[in-house]
């Protein structure tokens, strides 16, 4: 009899380590369990920043792409316009503007001046007066250049907004 209480007593223990190893596992599955949720969540939650991520980036990549766009559709006129102003010379009109209204007054003057002196050999060969006040080319050329010079100094590019 001694003997089967010993087993019983031992059954009982077992049972006790048992019990005790049941509740054991249980927490640690409970615990396993939350942390896979956990871990579900977190994963989620990270899928989420990394999408959101990654629609703002394509947003900023939308308005970079849009704002070069538009930059581009304003300088190129400006490059083709410069190009034109170079092979035809205006750019360099424009940068000597000063001095081109001076070349343009004395070469007036000076269209002026060979004109008289061919209408005093034409008078004097035909023996017939002309008159030269339909030549007067430099009259007025001075205030003429300097209204031009004013226009010049005024002008203003149109920047479109």
């Amino acid at each position: 009899m001694f003997v089967v209480r010993a087993e019983i007593t031992s059954f009982k223990v077992r049972v006790e380590e048992l019990k005790k190893s049941k509740v054991d596992y249980k927490d640690n599955y409970e615990e396993a369990k939350f942390h896979h949720e956990r871990v579900k969540v977190l994963k989620k939650l990270k899928d989420e920043t990394v999408e959101e991520a990654r629609k703002v980036n394509q947003a900023a990549l939308n308005v970079a792409q849009e704002n070069y766009a538009e930059v581009q559709s304003i300088v190129e006129p400006l490059i083709t316009d410069l190009g034109w102003m170079q092979h035809s010379g205006i750019a360099n009109s424009i940068l000597n503007a000063m001095e081109l209204d001076k070349v343009v007054v004395a070469r007036a003057a000076g269209h002026r001046a060979r004109y008289v002196e061919c209408v005093a050999h034409v008078e004097e060969a035909l023996h017939q007066q002309f008159g030269t006040h339909h030549c007067s080319v430099s009259d007025g050329a001075e205030e003429g250049s300097i209204k031009a010079e004013e226009n010049y100094d005024n002008l203003s590019l149109p920047i479109w907004t």
